[in-house]
């Protein structure tokens, strides 16, 4: 089975071609936390190398991204899983 993710640096490459730019980033460096600004408004993100499609289902709603389609199929899936095997 497939678990879709992405890495970091695509996920950086995601995130500028949906309008997002990094800023200063100076005092955030040590907590491996990079700011990015789209309009007025500015987001901490957290850098890891790998990130799930829950991580990039919930970060895409947060930034107000739409989500790939692939993604909230993944989504969907694990939702129904979930619920089918935790009935009672």
């Amino acid at each position: 089975m497939l678990i879709l993710s992405k890495t970091q640096s695509e996920m950086l490459s995601f995130l500028k071609d949906n309008g997002f730019v990094v800023i200063d980033n100076s005092y955030w460096n040590d907590l491996n936390i990079i700011m990015y600004k789209k309009g007025n408004d500015t987001f901490p993100f957290k850098l890891k190398d790998k990130y799930s499609f829950l991580a990039i289902f919930n970060i895409c709603k947060d930034f107000g991204i739409e989500v790939p389609a692939e993604y909230e199929k993944a989504r969907k899936q694990h939702n129904d899983l979930y619920k089918k095997n935790n009935k009672k």
